[in-house]
């Protein structure tokens, strides 16, 4: 999902992820269906469960300290069984080659590590749609070319992503559709 600034990219996102209705006030005016559910009808918790978020800025959605229980605090929220919660921990670090940052501080992360912590704590909820809302545009280009790796995997494994981005390279060779 392409455009300039101000068109309404991050409204879409929100509408997709079911911030809009259930966090911002506003005029709703037709139905918003995602992955089966009526957004006005479906509590935002099955929302979440079925769209992963990763926001712009990782920092403004980081709960915990450490990378580790960053990743799991979806899925401990949940009440998973621990030997299932770590089961999965090591199964999404090592598919996103998260392994060195287990155990670090993630004040101590590069922007890139921060953003691929964010891109993990959502797939450890295991999400039908990962939606990502200009995940590299505070990067430096070494840094968004690691985030776009990332992605550029997810995409070869068939994730459904919803991408709003002002990276047209990435967009033209990851994407199915470009808005």
């Amino acid at each position: 999902l392409c455009g300039a600034s101000g068109c309404g990219k991050t409204t879409v996102a929100r509408l997709v992820n079911g911030l809009i209705p259930h966090f911002f006030e506003g005029k709703l005016a037709g139905t918003v269906c995602v992955d089966g559910m009526d957004s006005q009808e479906t509590e935002i918790a099955a929302f979440s469960d079925a769209v992963g978020t990763v926001f712009q800025n990782p920092r403004t959605q980081f709960f915990n300290a450490d990378v580790d229980s960053e990743i799991v605090f979806g899925l401990e929220n949940r009440g998973i069984a621990r030997a299932q919660l770590c089961a999965r921990l090591d199964d999404v670090t090592e598919e996103l080659h998260l392994q060195a940052l287990r155990g670090r501080s993630v004040f101590e992360l590069s922007g890139g590590e921060k953003q691929r912590v964010a891109i993990a704590r959502a797939l450890m909820m295991n999400p039908d749609i990962l939606l990502f809302d200009e995940p590299t545009s505070a990067l430096d280009p070494e840094l968004t070319g690691e985030v776009l790796r990332v992605m550029a995997d997810l995409a070869r494994e068939n994730m459904t992503m919803i991408v709003v981005t002002h990276e047209m390279g990435f967009a033209r060779s990851a994407a199915n559709k470009v808005l």
